[in-house]
């Protein structure tokens, strides 16, 4: 049977070897700062949509409202 082992040349350069450190840590932190800044983006978003669907509510309100007095008068 034939010895198929990389040479030690060839161990340093296959993907397989050890990892270089903080590899993992870095791929962690990138993976959670595209999560948090796509979240963020969502927040800002959705929080613009409801503001001003809220603004808009009000004025409806404050429209009925002065309409309901006039008529009281």
């Amino acid at each position: 049977m034939r010895d198929v082992s990389p040479s030690p040349d060839e161990a340093l350069d296959s993907p397989s070897s050890t990892p270089v450190p903080g590899q993992r840590r870095r791929k962690i932190y990138r993976i959670l700062g595209v999560f948090f800044l796509t979240l963020a983006f969502l927040l800002a978003f959705y929080g613009t949509i409801a503001g001003v669907a809220w603004r808009d509510g009000e004025a409806q309100r404050s429209d009925a409202l002065q309409t309901e007095l006039a008529d009281q008068l």
